[in-house]
């Protein structure tokens, strides 16, 4: 059996014993958002934030303010439109 066959295996007993497949360079969750944020034109961004908005109203403010916080690491304004679509201060969004 090659070695990536028995790594795979391995990789799957390990998930089904609830282990979980982690990589460890997998520590950079905010690079690429705040890539493809900076990409969209003013116009694009206005919708993001305006869809964003609608899709978490219904949910608790602290779910909220951590993805505000999580925008906010991909990049400020990011942050700050969705801060400000859903109507919350900024200065209430732990940093």
């Amino acid at each position: 059996m090659s070695s990536k066959v028995s790594d795979s295996a391995e990789k799957k007993r390990s998930a089904a014993d609830g282990e979980q497949d982690i990589r460890k360079d997998d520590d950079d969750y905010y690079t690429q958002p705040g890539l493809l944020f900076r990409l969209m034109s003013a116009e694009q961004q206005k919708v993001l934030f305006a869809n964003t908005a609608r899709s978490i109203a219904d949910a608790t403010k602290e779910i909220k303010l951590r993805h505000i916080g999580n925008c906010r690491k991909a990049d400020p304004a990011y942050g700050k439109g969705v801060a400000d679509a859903l109507g919350i201060p900024l200065s209430e969004v732990p940093k």
